[in-house]
């Protein structure tokens, strides 16, 4: 995850195990989540994710998810809980997302997709 400030560390103690690089930066949240994910390890981060988003606390304003092509274990999970799919490689719009997180993607990210995350 892609983070800045206390409420970054809060958000990852709901997720056993996860790094946290960070970034200063002065904003903070509520943030636009970009979810990298693919097998059923990453779905466990992002009901984690989707949970705090519908929790009320503050802390995720909204979800997408990125995922590989096919029949896998977020694309499913995006889909039952009504969370807009992208399909791997991403066309996105600078500025559209505060933070990215990945779990488990099985897929190398680029500094320029990675750049475009402010947080």
């Amino acid at each position: 995850m892609w983070g800045s400030g206390r409420a970054a560390g809060a958000l990852l103690g709901a997720l056993p195990g996860a790094a946290l690089q960070r970034r200063l930066s002065s904003g903070g949240p509520p943030w636009r989540l970009l979810f990298f994910g693919t097998d059923q390890f990453a779905v466990e981060s992002l009901r984690a994710l989707t949970c705090s988003r519908s929790s009320g606390a503050g802390l995720v304003r909204s979800v997408e998810v990125v995922t590989l092509p096919g029949d896998v274990p977020v694309r499913r999970f995006a889909r039952q809980n009504r969370l807009t799919v992208h399909s791997w490689p991403p066309e996105l719009a600078r500025g559209r997302f505060d933070v990215g997180v990945v779990v488990s993607f099985g897929c190398l990210l680029q500094e320029s997709l990675i750049q475009q995350f402010p947080q």
